[in-house]
């Protein structure tokens, strides 16, 4: 039935553990004589009432998935989350290195399709070698990664990846469908727990807490939003994002490092021999495909304007990072 697919599609979201939920709100069975027993009609009169709070929290809902965020809102969101990450993370650098990082990166996108942003480049000290990204134009790169580079237009490559992201809107995609699942997981709890029509699970107790601060316009001012509701709706899109972007995503923001560092006059094929030398990366297309994709475009449609040949060294730089 519609309102168990309902419960079952909330709680795979992460944000919720229904099996409790689930287990009561099973299909019931016919009795033997053809007439449902007292139990069974208490089934089905609770997995109406869920039929009835999921309509409700669609409609209530609505606006806040149709109203696509603005500029302040990706902005907060992203200046929020990136925050939350380097918190949980090592300390960030503010040296030379910091800095050499920057200026790769903000030659970069004054030729991406949002060289307005005001674009922020950072540097992690964490072995683990990583470079991901937030709304609003945060780039972070972690030292682990930087080890790994024989040349700046590697580095470059990795920048434009990521930069690739944040111009498609990407991260703000994954923001913008995050509010709207926790809406729906929010305002469904709220109305399943003010009829008492299940015993719902704690975790969606907890959610239900958040229902009625979901603006009805749909307008979220982040800032402004409660903070218990920011911290909650920041997880899972912190949660959502490690795990990586759409395969479509992922090759799109490849393709424009690759534009990137043509315009850039950086040599586009050493983009695609640090790939090759990192092997395959959690939430990412294989190696070999992208690396394919990358040859393909490269020498073909991008082929009229790869003339750039600079692959400075980066040495001097890295000596600064060993202990």
């Amino acid at each position: 039935m519609r309102a168990t697919r309902v419960l079952t599609a909330i709680c795979l979201t992460g944000l919720l553990s229904c099996s409790p939920l689930i287990t009561t709100l099973r299909e019931p069975s016919p009795a033997q004589d053809g007439a449902a027993d007292p139990q069974e009609q208490q089934m089905i009169q609770a997995m109406e009432q869920v039929r009835a709070a999921d309509l409700a929290a669609e409609q209530r809902c609505g606006p806040v998935r149709a109203a696509s965020p603005d500029w302040a809102e990706e902005r907060a969101v992203g200046r929020a989350l990136a925050v939350r990450q380097t918190a949980s993370r090592g300390r960030v650098d503010t040296g030379e290195t910091a800095a050499w990082v920057a200026l790769v990166g903000h030659t970069l996108v004054t030729a991406s399709p949002r060289p307005g942003l005001p674009w922020v480049f950072a540097v992690i000290h964490e072995d683990e070698p990583a470079a991901f990204s937030d709304p609003g134009g945060y780039v972070f790169v972690t030292t682990g990664l930087l080890k790994r580079l024989t040349n700046e237009a590697q580095l470059a490559g990795v920048l434009g990846h990521e930069i690739g992201h944040v111009s498609a809107k990407h991260g703000l995609r994954a923001w913008h469908e995050t509010k709207g699942t926790a809406c729906t997981v929010s305002v469904t709890a709220e109305l399943l727990l003010r009829v008492n029509a299940v015993r719902l699970p704690p975790s969606m107790r907890d959610a239900a807490h958040f229902g009625p601060k979901f603006p009805a316009d749909g307008l979220f001012e982040f800032d402004h939003a409660d903070p218990g509701l920011q911290r909650m709706l920041l997880e899972q899109l912190a949660l959502r994002l490690s795990l990586g972007f759409e395969r479509a995503d992922e090759l799109a923001a490849d393709a424009e490092a690759l534009r990137l560092l043509a315009f850039a006059g950086y040599d586009p094929a050493e983009y695609e021999r640090f790939l090759t030398a990192q092997g395959d990366v959690k939430g990412h297309p294989k190696t070999e495909e992208r690396v394919a994709r990358l040859t393909a475009l490269r020498e073909g449609e991008l082929a009229p304007f790869i003339h750039g040949t600079a692959k400075p060294d980066v040495s001097a730089h890295l000596e600064k990072l060993k202990p």
